[in-house]
């Protein structure tokens, strides 16, 4: 075995190293998406793959590395054209170089990038992202909520050490010192990877206490153009299209509207532009209380003017009208005077003949009961003559009947048929049980009377 011809690895390697250089000695253009991106040092490190279109399933992977001397240059120039940082998810299109390390194996080295391809490929997916929130139907649903007329009570997701809540908080206090405008912190990530999941979390705190407010404000703390993909993102916006309170979004800039922007009830362009849209609410208010306070002491200032007028008029009016029913009452109660006398003398009269009328009568009804009650008197005493008869005769009845039934109840009846009486202390005694041995009883027949000393003493139960 000792006598095989062999190399070692880092000959072999070497090998491949200079048979790749000289096979693949140029560059080239190559279209792949961004599964993992790691800076360190300076220099970035990335994992390529592709995916089958059918299958989904992954069908090339590579390594490779953008070296801090390109990356200096590639990743502003990339920033500035796509308004996104590189990050996983990205299809890039990358001028590479194919090369083989001894000690590290194959990998590419990224020596050129270019942005447009991944421009067209984000605004692709931000298109899709929008396509596909109009097709679930929830595109207008937060738009569509209806904005309380004073929004005091404001939830805000931001970041807690954002430059942009400050400014934020600081507008509200100062243009809003009027109002009674209340503000929560619900505190997110606003820009990065983490981003969306941690504002879908901060909204999902805000669901579960909804009713404690009356509107929601996204705000970032400003940053780089770059920061803003992670609004475009269809989780984020979905919950933000879905929220039960209106959501007013202050993450844009100047150029750029996100798909949360697209969504959200009202999108304005930085924290300060939200601030005075919801003092604006209170201002408007305001300003419409005002008039119709204006509007208000006008019309009363008319009506009082009128009615003012008005009593004037009915005043006179009222007073012309006294002096003349006056006037008709001083002639009709003169008249009338001259008339009482002979008014009161015809109706003294009618009384008197009915008087004298109803006084006859009286006597006549009294004559008739008078001899009524005479007739009635004298036949008094034949009825009440009878009624006694009657009575007596009843009654001796009754006493014959109670005389024989008085004789058969008479004691001495009963003793003569054999029948006893026993006395104890002068009490007739019909319960033996009242006795005692010894006591002294007396009892009488007859014929005559028995004394005796009870010496037992025995009763029927």
């Amino acid at each position: 075995m000792s006598n095989i011809q062999h190399i070692t690895l880092l000959e072999l390697n070497r090998m491949v190293s200079e048979t790749v250089q000289s096979a693949l000695p140029a560059a080239y253009w190559v279209v792949a998406e961004i599964s993992e991106l790691k800076e360190h040092r300076g220099s970035c490190y990335l994992t390529l793959f592709q995916k089958d279109d059918e299958s989904d399933s992954i069908v090339a992977q590579a390594s490779a590395i953008i070296w801090s001397s390109s990356y200096r240059m590639l990743k502003p120039y990339f920033e500035s054209v796509t308004g996104s940082s590189l990050t996983r998810g990205l299809r890039v299109l990358l001028s590479v170089r194919v090369q083989f390390h001894e000690r590290y194996g194959y990998s590419l080295q990224v020596v050129d990038m270019e942005p447009s391809f991944t421009l067209g490929d984000v605004e692709q997916r931000r298109r899709a992202t929008i396509k596909r929130l109009v097709d679930d139907g929830v595109a207008d649903m937060n738009r569509e909520l209806e904005l309380p007329l004073l929004p005091k009570r404001i939830a805000v997701v931001s970041s807690a050490t954002a430059a942009g809540l400050q400014d934020f908080k600081n507008h509200l206090n100062d243009i809003g010192a009027d109002f009674c405008i209340e503000t929560t912190l619900f505190a997110a990530t606003m820009q990065g990877d983490g981003a969306p999941a941690s504002i879908v979390a901060a909204l999902e705190a805000i669901f579960n206490q909804q009713h404690l407010y009356d509107a929601v404000v996204l705000v970032r703390g400003g940053g780089a153009l770059a920061d803003m993909a992670c609004f475009d993102s269809y989780e984020l916006a979905l919950h933000v299209a879905q929220f039960p309170l209106p959501i007013i979004s202050g993450i844009g800039h100047d150029k750029d509207q996100s798909v949360v922007d697209m969504v959200a009830h009202t999108s304005v362009k930085t924290p300060t532009a939200a601030a005075e849209f919801i003092v604006g609410h209170f201002a408007q208010a305001q300003h419409e209380l005002r008039e119709l306070q204006h509007r208000l002491v006008r019309s009363l200032t008319e009506r009082l003017q009128h009615e003012q007028a008005l009593l004037e008029v009915r005043s006179r009016a009222v007073s012309s009208l006294a002096t003349s029913m006056l006037q008709t009452n001083a002639m009709l109660l003169d008249m009338r005077c001259r008339q009482l006398p002979v008014t009161v003398r015809h109706r003294m009269e009618r009384g008197q003949g009915r008087l004298n009328a109803q006084v006859q009568r009286v006597l006549v009804a009294a004559k008739m009961r008078m001899l009524n009650a005479t007739a009635r008197l004298n036949a008094q005493p034949k009825r009440v003559q009878m009624s006694v008869a009657a009575l007596l005769e009843r009654n001796r009845g009754k006493l014959a009947q109670a005389e024989t039934i008085a004789k058969h109840l008479n004691p001495l009846n009963l003793l003569a048929r054999g029948y006893s009486i026993t006395y104890c202390n002068g009490k007739a005694i019909t319960n033996p049980s009242v006795l005692r041995p010894g006591d002294r009883v007396l009892t009488r027949m007859h014929l005559g009377t028995l004394e005796s000393t009870v010496d037992t003493v025995q009763t029927d139960g």
